[in-house]
């Protein structure tokens, strides 16, 4: 069988190449972390809690992550109850 016997969807999977095995193990590993996370915690719970125990279930599998800033107390209530910018933006 030649590329010209496949149809195009067939072609192209047939062109396909295997990803890395390490890249394979680190996506396993870090999938696996997630589900940990939810097994333990379960739904219903805000980003900042699932995001807190999905960083310490990778340190604890050492895998290294950058994660997003926070920034502490971006935002701070004024005495009317709206928002301003902590840095006068």
């Amino acid at each position: 069988m030649n590329d010209n016997d496949l149809t195009p969807l067939g072609a192209l999977l047939s062109h396909r190449q295997e990803p890395d095995k390490d890249l394979c193990d680190l996506a396993r590993a870090v999938v696996g972390a997630g589900i940990e996370v939810h097994r333990h915690l379960g739904p219903g719970l805000g980003e900042f809690f699932y995001e807190t125990a999905f960083k310490l279930e990778l340190e604890l599998r050492k895998i290294p992550y950058t994660s997003q800033d926070w920034g502490l107390g971006k935002l701070q209530r004024t005495s009317a109850g709206q928002a301003k910018d902590r840095f006068g933006c």
